[in-house]
């Protein structure tokens, strides 16, 4: 029996997007409640994630549905889906969230699309304003993808991501520009529009699941860091001091050298305590520790 493969239904490219949205969504969501220490980042991204998810099912009844269901609200939905991703990477990376300026591009959105539905049904104008403005969410989310911190695996995947992305919409930029984009809506099954959507769809999830691989590799480094450290003094605690003094003998046996240990007490500590209170002597250990690590190597 002969299978005849025709073109991709641009149709399914959609709504396997929104079921890959919603897949890191429910990922992301778990982690909001296991992982504490990323709530806010994930707090902020989870939900975009869904929107996401809903405007594309939106966008999948196109030429089924009202096109101001499925153009205007649904692109509506997208961009404050893409928008709260951001500000997930922004919190993540630790800077401020710029709220007005997605408000702003939200509301030039809502407007060029009301234009294109009701004024000017011009694809190639709606097509070449939608890869703007993915363009402008992948240099954004490119951005600040370069100032999270530890530059780990998943982070340099999410960079490579938008990378990718940024090229990608600019040369359907180009694209549209020359004339040579045979696209008339958004489910027209021409190659050149199947392998686009196919490209945004796969550069998405690579992005989504990378970004969730590094909140979960920070979580851990955090759970890490709790079980070896103090968090008064910010020093090794005990269990970790133990297995550092054991490598210390391991590495003296093995280069058959000397190995010196350093014991400080602090005097009169306990008048500290009786003087000022347990909160004061808590201040004097932390301070103590820090002004002691400033005069040591790293190691």
């Amino acid at each position: 029996r002969t299978i005849t493969m025709g073109p991709f239904d641009s149709r399914s490219i959609v709504a396997i997007t929104g079921v890959l949205s919603a897949v890191c969504a429910v990922a992301a969501l778990y982690l909001h409640r296991e992982l504490p220490a990323s709530k806010r980042s994930i707090g902020a991204w989870a939900p975009g994630a869904v929107l996401v998810f809903i405007a594309n099912a939106l966008m999948g009844q196109r030429d089924r549905w009202p096109e101001y269901v499925t153009t205007l609200l649904a692109n509506g939905i997208l961009w404050t889906g893409m928008s709260l991703c951001v500000a997930g990477y922004y919190l993540f990376a630790g800077r401020a969230v710029p709220k007005a300026m997605l408000a702003s591009v939200g509301i030039v959105i809502l407007l060029l699309t009301a234009y294109y539905v009701w004024l000017n049904p011009d694809y190639s104008l709606r097509l070449l304003t939608n890869a703007t403005f993915i363009l402008l969410f992948a240099t954004l989310s490119f951005m600040v993808a370069t100032d999270m911190k530890p530059r780990s695996l998943p982070v340099r995947i999410l960079i490579a991501s938008y990378a990718c992305l940024m090229l990608l919409c600019t040369l359907r930029i180009l694209v549209v520009i020359s004339g040579i984009d045979p696209t008339t809506s958004l489910l027209d099954p021409n190659p050149m529009q199947a392998t686009f959507l196919v490209s945004y769809s796969l550069l998405g999830l690579f992005g989504s699941v990378a970004f969730l691989l590094a909140v979960n590799a920070r979580e851990h480094d955090a759970l890490r860091h709790a079980a070896a450290y103090d968090p008064l003094s910010g020093a090794l605690n005990r269990g970790a001091v133990m297995a550092q003094l054991q490598r210390e003998f391991k590495r003296a046996a093995r280069g058959n050298h000397a190995l010196s240990v350093l014991l400080i007490d602090i005097d009169h500590f306990k008048q500290v305590n009786d003087s000022f209170g347990h909160a004061a002597g808590d201040r004097a250990i932390a301070d103590f520790a820090k002004r002691a690590m400033s005069q040591l190597r790293a190691g």
